[in-house]
């Protein structure tokens, strides 16, 4: 039906590296959205590369996966915290 979609970034920058990735090749996306605040701040402080926003329009860099990484310092922090799964989870299109 071509309705206007977005994706919402509420959980950190490598969401909404992502996000932005997607909704590029989507042709009937709207917005990226995300928290000005985050992308002025924080998100700054833990990626190799900042959110290209200019004029509210995001443009991605030519550099290989998102173009941008975590910081290698950013897993020293004390205030970082770790969660680990060693579940498999595969899509089954028998469970539907």
């Amino acid at each position: 039906y071509y309705l206007p979609v977005t994706s919402h970034d509420c959980i950190g920058p490598i969401a909404v590296w992502s996000a932005a990735h997607l909704m590029l090749h989507v042709p009937n996306a709207l917005v990226v959205e995300t928290v000005r605040a985050f992308y002025r701040g924080w998100y700054n402080e833990v990626m190799t590369e900042p959110l290209p926003v200019s004029d509210g329009m995001i443009s991605l860099s030519d550099k290989p996966g998102l173009g941008t990484a975590l910081r290698e310092e950013v897993l020293d922090r004390p205030d970082v915290h770790l969660e680990f799964s060693d579940e498999q989870h595969r899509y089954d299109p028998s469970k539907g």
